[in-house]
Formats: structure tokens, sequence, C-alpha cells
């Protein structure tokens, strides 16, 4: 697992590592946002990334992560090497 060094949202959204390496997104949950997380892998390449969305409990039972067409698009920094 990863272990982020830094989290951003461009939107403004407070992210929270915790100490689990997970990274909790706080607030409200605007229409649209991009998140940027650096973290170094000590590799030479990455093959595969895997994302996982959680619900959290201030949501409410049932409640999911994005909003109601939770679509997400992962794409590289093209200034990232």
């Amino acid at each position: 697992m990863l272990d982020p060094s830094d989290v951003k949202s461009e939107g403004g959204r407070p992210l929270r590592k915790r100490e689990d390496r997970s990274i909790e997104a706080e607030g409200e949950n605007p229409a649209q946002d991009v998140y940027q997380i650096l973290a170094p892998a000590g590799l030479d390449a990455i093959t595969a990334l895997r994302v996982e969305a959680l619900p959290t409990t201030p949501l409410g039972e049932g409640a999911g992560p994005v909003g109601p067409i939770g679509n997400a698009v992962l794409r590289r920094d093209p200034h990232s090497p």
C-alpha cells in the first residue's frame, strides 16, 4: 500500500490522511473536483492502481462516497515522469 506524502483538492476541499494511510475528503461534496495524491512508490514503473471509494459514517446508513451519478476519472499527470 502506498503511503501518500501529499494530498490536495483543487477545489479547496479538506483532505485528511488517516493513520491507516487512507485519505478522507471532508466537508461538502462538490459537483466536480480534482484530487492530487503524491506517494513515492520506490518502483521503476507502476502497472496497476487500485482506488476504493468507501462510505463513511457521517454520510449515514447506506450512503455512498460520491455524488448521485458516482463517476470518477483517473489520469496520469502529464507533468510527472
